[in-house]
């Protein structure tokens, strides 16, 4: 199977790891899995250029999360998926989420159009250190980029160190 997809993951209808009940059966329930992390990775919306088309898809997949997923079996948490590139969009997307205990992370790109530590990209990690939770980057499937390694969001000098955020982010 191409990128190491197991055969028996594929449900009868729609691509591998979009059936609930399959996940359910093959995953959460047979291995008494009592919380779980939803990464939804793909590249056309963490790595979408085009601002207002990349703050709607952002914006669509978080709410996709919740309805199609996160509403449905409560051992799910979801990422905040957010534009990067568009700063202003990103922390209001933080922000909208902060407050919502199911979204646990905040999902960036690794191939953001700067490098990541430039300060253009600070207040993104001053909200996500406001709202207490993680941020993480991921390669995308073609592995032309590494990921990087995960941490607790900070701004050297700027952000307080929590060891859980208001909303239970951790």
């Amino acid at each position: 199977m191409a990128r190491g997809m197991r055969a028996d993951a594929f449900p009868e209808d729609g691509p591998a790891g979009s059936d609930l009940e399959l996940m359910r059966r093959q995953h959460l329930d047979l291995n008494g899995v009592e919380y779980a992390m939803m990464i939804p990775l793909g590249a056309s919306v963490i790595e979408e250029r085009n601002p207002h088309y990349a703050a709607a898809l952002s914006h669509a997949a978080n709410e996709w999360q919740i309805a199609t997923w996160i509403e449905n079996d409560q051992r799910l948490k979801g990422a905040v998926i957010i534009p990067q590139e568009d700063v202003e969009t990103s922390v209001r997307e933080i922000d909208k989420r902060a407050s919502d205990s199911r979204f646990r992370q905040i999902i960036m790109s690794p191939k953001p159009v700067e490098p990541l530590g430039r300060k253009r990209y600070w207040p993104i990690y001053e909200a996500a250190c406001e709202a207490g939770c993680r941020h993480y980057t991921w390669a995308s499937p073609d592995r032309r980029a590494r990921s990087t390694s995960s941490s607790r969001s900070s701004v050297p000098g700027r952000c307080p160190t929590r060891s859980t955020g208001s909303n239970g982010c951790l």
